[in-house]
């Protein structure tokens, strides 16, 4: 991928999103950690820091599976050297062997340019239920 030191373009943070939501349903962990900052955080629905996303060490445990992503209403922020990028998601879920009802969240990410070979990291998640 190109590397834009001035700031993120569009198809760079497009590909960026792909690789992550196929890298969440795939399973891939280690691609998940190549993509992460390494001042990486999350937020609750009211701003307050959280250790790990919600359900972060069952998925990468293969407790919980992401059988689908469908993601809708989004809302592309960029700002020079960081991206904000905002959408509703429907993930379609199994745990422990059962498929769960499908769960609505509106899910915000930041993403930073970096010295990585993508050119950017993601910087911080937030969850909310839609």
């Amino acid at each position: 991928m190109v590397t834009n030191v001035d700031g993120l373009e569009a198809a760079q943070l497009q590909a960026l999103e792909e690789r992550l939501q196929r890298a969440l349903v795939q399973g891939a962990a280690a691609d998940i950690d190549a993509m992460l900052s390494p001042a990486f955080f999350v937020l609750d629905a009211q701003g307050e820091p959280l250790p790990v996303l919600p359900g972060w060490q069952a998925w990468r445990a293969g407790g919980v599976q992401v059988q689908g992503l469908d993601e809708q209403d989004v809302e592309t922020l960029l700002c020079g050297r960081l991206a904000l990028r905002t959408s509703t998601v429907r993930l379609q879920v199994r745990m422990e062997g059962r498929n769960l009802p499908p769960v609505q969240l509106r899910l915000l990410r930041v993403w930073a340019c970096s010295a990585c070979p993508a050119g950017a990291q993601l910087l911080s998640m937030t969850l909310i239920l839609a």
